[in-house]
């Protein structure tokens, strides 16, 4: 008398344990829905078909996070979305990361800006934090506060620079110098690939001459 094939039920998940086989449990509900054993001993869900000559497979997820009923609805969903030549996973991942990048803040000028004020708050002197703050509300944020601050280019800082300059002569080399120390921390931390501001600031925000006195 032949033995009966094993099913896939949560009794035989919860019975699983370590699996360095991997073996394989197909499904008597869903046809293409298998369990696969696994080192960890959490069994994880897989989908697999064979259209003409390409055979696809997702893995769905890791038991006990997905229920197996949790699990036979989405392999019906994957089935159904590949007979109609579509990956309802992939997309389920776009649609994802589309609203993580909306409501997620981007990386700002505004924001990368407060993030290293914060940072480096406690190791200025209170005339200088008062300064950095006059600067970026006045010049650098109405400027590129809403621009991400990667996408930025050395032309769209030095232009605010000399802006000021044009203006303010002898507070230009302030600007400079403060964006310079912006840069030199968001470049240290990753948020710039490389300095965006001339080595040397004389063409940008040179000294006022001195005044000559009678």
């Amino acid at each position: 008398m032949p033995f009966p094939k094993p099913t896939l039920t949560d009794a035989a998940l919860r019975a699983w344990g370590r699996d360095h086989q991997r073996r394989e449990l197909p499904d008597s509900h869903v046809r293409g829905l298998l369990a696969r054993g696994e080192p960890s001993g959490n069994p994880t869900f897989h989908v697999r078909k064979r259209l003409g000559g390409t055979r696809l497979r997702r893995c769905l997820g890791a038991y006990p996070e997905m229920s197996l009923k949790a699990a036979r609805a989405e392999a019906l969903r994957v089935l159904a979305g590949w007979g109609e030549g579509r990956d309802v996973l992939a997309e389920r991942k776009a649609e994802q990361l589309a609203l993580v990048m909306q409501t997620a803040e981007p990386e700002t000028v505004r924001a990368r800006w407060r993030q290293w004020r914060e940072a480096k708050d406690r190791d200025w002197s209170a005339s200088y934090v008062r300064q950095v703050e006059r600067i970026g509300k006045a010049v650098v944020l109405p400027a590129l506060g809403g621009r991400v601050l990667r996408a930025t280019t050395r032309e769209d800082w030095t232009s605010v620079i000399v802006a000021k300059r044009a203006t303010a002569p002898g507070y230009a080399p302030v600007v400079f110098s403060i964006v310079a120390s912006f840069h030199s921390y968001a470049e240290a931390l990753g948020w710039l690939p490389h300095l965006l501001l001339p080595r040397r600031r004389d063409h940008v925000a040179p000294s006022p001459a001195a005044r000559e006195r009678c």
